[in-house]
């Protein structure tokens, strides 16, 4: 098989610090362990965000590579645990925290992995559908039928998050398991791509832009809006 991807990730055009990254592994996606691709937001002030958001991404990496276990969802679980440890020793008495969505091609098959709101969408025939839930208060109450989702991106600055890597001692991972066919493509992003940009939008982007070019264009248009938060976006497709 053939896997491209294209990547990009923004300060925007009001905070002085970039608190996004974002991590690629060196495996090959034709065989376990697979190929990773890690996206994290963190969150703690000056530095402190964007030093957490580095080590989780390593920590995720280098952990998910030495696993030799033949469960590879589970050694990515592991992985975000072994973040999560890392991240709450080193800021358990701060705000710091880092949310986090990753995802291993191995041949045809996707295993994506998340915590907090950083999302992964399924682009298929034209169709983008989300993967991730996001572990917030806003989506819990939606999902319970006590908000609206066309009046939640009002209350964007009032997000708070149920989920993330060091914010306590303890991380519940959800696990999706995926099929990744020839054309289609996976989109990972933090809320600062989707916090601006509605999925209908996303949709209509990935539809029309040439692939190679849509994670300058997701800047782009989050920046347009204001810039007021980092962006990063990876899209990982097949070409064969």
């Amino acid at each position: 098989m053939k896997l491209a991807y294209r990547a990009r990730s923004d300060t925007g055009l009001v905070r002085s610090l970039n608190e996004d990254c974002y991590a690629v592994g060196e495996g090959q996606p034709a065989a376990p362990p697979g190929l990773l691709f890690v996206v994290c937001d963190g969150r703690g002030g000056p530095n402190a965000g964007e030093i957490a958001a580095q080590m989780a991404a390593h920590r995720i990496v280098s952990t998910y590579y030495a696993s030799s276990a033949s469960d590879r969802p589970q050694a990515l679980i592991e992985a975000f645990q072994a973040a999560n440890q890392r991240v709450y020793q080193q800021w358990s008495k701060s705000s710091t925290w880092v949310t986090v969505v990753a995802a291993v091609v191995i041949a045809e098959q996707l295993i994506i992995a998340n915590a907090g709101d950083c999302r992964a969408y399924h682009f298929h025939a034209g169709r983008l559908r989300r993967i991730t839930v996001d572990h917030t208060v806003q989506e819990q109450l939606i999902r319970q039928g006590l908000l609206s989702r066309d009046v939640a991106p009002h209350y964007a600055s009032f997000i708070t998050r149920l989920r993330a890597i060091g914010a306590s001692a303890d991380l519940e991972v959800d696990v999706f398991q995926e099929a990744l066919p020839k054309e289609d493509a996976l989109l990972l992003c933090t809320d600062g791509l989707h916090g601006y940009l509605e999925d209908g939008e996303i949709e209509q982007t990935l539809a029309n832009v040439l692939w190679e070019e849509v994670a300058d264009r997701f800047v782009d248009l989050a920046n347009a809006r204001g810039g007021r938060d980092n962006v990063t976006a990876i899209l990982i497709w097949r070409e064969e």
